[in-house]
This record gives structure tokens, C-alpha cells and sequence, in this order.
């Protein structure tokens, strides 16, 4: 076996068989990831877009899920369709994203029948949907959702705001709100702006990185994440966004006021009025006023 994949508590090998299998250490688990609740919610799960539990085992201090290897994350995925151009007179580079416009719907509609998989018929919430966690087979634009280690069911929330990555944070989590479904679907609409990005860059670490003049990975603090997004979808009020109330951090901080970017330019590369119209109901503050996945799901399904 090697290994291809190493996390705090877990490391990941390519077997012999050609399968994953992810060995995870129980002696060091911290909350919200919880290996046993993930293995329970992974033996329920059966749908395409779905990572599928092969087999599985455990003893004492350890716990091995098996899974099918898949090629390509997200990212992969974006990379292989990204073209380089080189000014021979400045010297500078531009990147092209030149991801088909029918593989960037099968994608966008693989993830929402996953989720509408979950969350209608499973009642669970992913709370970490990120390009990472978006795989593919070789040459295939199907997405499959994969790491359910943060997973929970909706009925079992634990009220952990300290959930999902970097800038796929959903922005209640951010000011330690209640949450609900609307976090994936949050998470779902920044995907988007990958998919249909000019450059096949993340607009909201690309912010960070412009204000403060240097690169700083995918590690931003909540305060700063939050800017991001205020400059991005425009700074809201407390009658737009009820629930910030509950937070002294929102109602005491003098944010900058922003206007909030037009789709077109949060999504360049779509000229899909659904996908358009999708993106922008999900990017509401107020969770309970986003579009929920039964009605994103029927809006992909009219015609185009």
C-alpha cells in the first residue's frame, strides 16, 4: 500500500486492489469529526453522485473504511482545464478556464441530486462541501460527494460552528448562528464560483490576497472571511440578515459598506439563466430564506 493522503487523525493508502482505504486513529478525535458517527451514516448512503462504502473495520484504537479510488478532485479536475498564457513583453502569466460549459452543468447538477439525496430522504446535513471533497473518475465529468467525517444528521445537530472549509464557510457559521441545511447549499454556490471562474481561482481567498498583499493559503480567520464576503455578495443589514442580531460581533463591528457584485461577475464563464438564478438565491444571509434543494433541483429541470 501507499500512502496518498494524510490528515490529523487519519491517513489514506491506494491498496493493492486499487481501492482507498482511510485508517483512522479513535484515540485522537476531535470534535466535530466523529469516525463512528461517519462509518453509521456511511453504511445508509446509496446513491451515484455518493461515495460508496466497500467495507469496513475496526478494533480498539482504530478504524479502517474502504472505499473505490477515484482520480481527480475538483481542483484536479479545474487544472486540467486551465490554459496558460504567457505575455512574452510583461513576462506575466494569465490562466485560462476553459471548462466546458456541459460538463460544468453535469457537475453543478451531479452535486444538487446528491444533495437533495441527503438532505430530503437522509435528513443529513454534509457540512463540508469543498472542491476537495468533489471527486471524479478519469475522464468523467460526474461528481461524487466524498468525506462525511463532520456529517450529521439534521435531527442531531450539535450546534459546532467550527465546521467546513476556508472559503466555503457558510456565513452563519462564521458569527456562531444556528444552522441548518442552508449550509451546504452556501458551500454548493461557492463551488459554483470555481466552476464558472475566469481563471479557475477562489474569488474569496483572491480578496484576502489583494488586501493585505500576500498569499496566505486556504487559512482565513472568520472576521476576515466574513469582509471577503461582504465585498463579494455586498454588506447586509440587520433587516436583510435577521438572524445577525444574535451576534454582538456583527451588531458592534463597523463593517465597510459594500454593495455586493453583480452575477456576471460572480460567475463569468455561466450563460445559464437557471445556474444564475440558482447561485443567486443561494447566496442569501439569511439561511431560512434560501432556496431550498427541492427548488434548486426543479429549477435545473426546466428547460434552458
Amino acid at each position: 500500500m501507499r500512502v496518498i493522503g494524510q490528515g490529523f487523525t487519519s491517513t489514506v493508502y491506494l491498496n493493492e486492489e486499487g481501492n482507498v482505504q482511510k485508517k483512522v486513529d479513535l484515540d485522537y478525535v476531535v470534535a466535530p469529526h466523529d469516525p463512528r458517527r461517519e462509518l453509521e451514516l456511511l453504511k445508509k448512503l446509496d446513491h451515484p453522485n455518493i461515495i460508496k462504502l466497500l467495507e469496513w473495520g475496526t478494533n480498539s484504537d482504530e478504524l479502517v473504511l474502504t472505499f473505490c479510488y477515484y482520480e481527480k478532485d475538483l481542483y484536479g479536475v479545474m487544472k486540467s482545464n486551465t490554459r496558460t498564457r504567457f505575455d512574452i513583453h510583461s513576462l506575466q502569466k494569465t490562466d485560462r478556464n476553459q471548462l466546458p460549459s456541459e460538463s460544468a452543468l453535469t457537475i453543478v447538477t451531479g452535486l444538487c441530486q446528491a444533495l437533495r439525496y441527503l438532505h430530503t430522504e437522509m435528513n443529513i446535513i454534509h457540512r463540508d462541501i469543498n472542491p476537495r471533497n468533489i471527486m471524479f473518475k478519469k475522464d468523467s465529468p460526474e461528481p461524487v460527494l466524498i468525506d462525511f467525517g463532520i456529517s450529521i444528521e439534521e435531527s442531531r445537530l450539535d450546534g459546532i460552528c467550527d465546521i467546513g472549509t476556508s472559503c466555503y464557510r457558510a456565513p452563519e457559521t462564521l458569527l456562531g448562528l444556528p444552522y441548518s441545511y442552508g449550509v451546504d447549499l452556501w458551500c454548493l454556490a461557492v463551488v459554483m464560483m470555481l466552476i464558472y471562474s475566469p481563471d479557475s481561482g477562489e474569488l474569496l481567498l483572491k480578496l484576502h490576497n489583494e488586501r493585505d498583499g500576500n498569499r496566505v493559503g486556504d487559512r482565513l480567520g472568520d472576521l476576515a472571511l466574513l469582509a471577503n464576503i461582504f465585498e463579494t455578495f455586498g454588506t447586509p443589514s440587520v433587516e436583510q440578515w435577521p438572524d445577525s442580531s444574535q451576534s454582538e460581533a456583527f451588531v458592534h463591528m463597523n463593517f465597510v459598506q459594500h454593495p455586493g457584485r453583480p452575477v456576471e461577475q460572480l460567475l463569468p464563464r455561466c450563460d445559464d439563466a437557471r445556474v444564475k438564478t440558482i447561485f443567486e438565491h443561494l447566496t442569501v444571509y439569511q439561511s431560512t430564506s434560501r432556496w431550498d434543494i427541492n427548488t434548486v433541483v426543479n429549477e435545473l429541470e426546466k428547460k434552458a
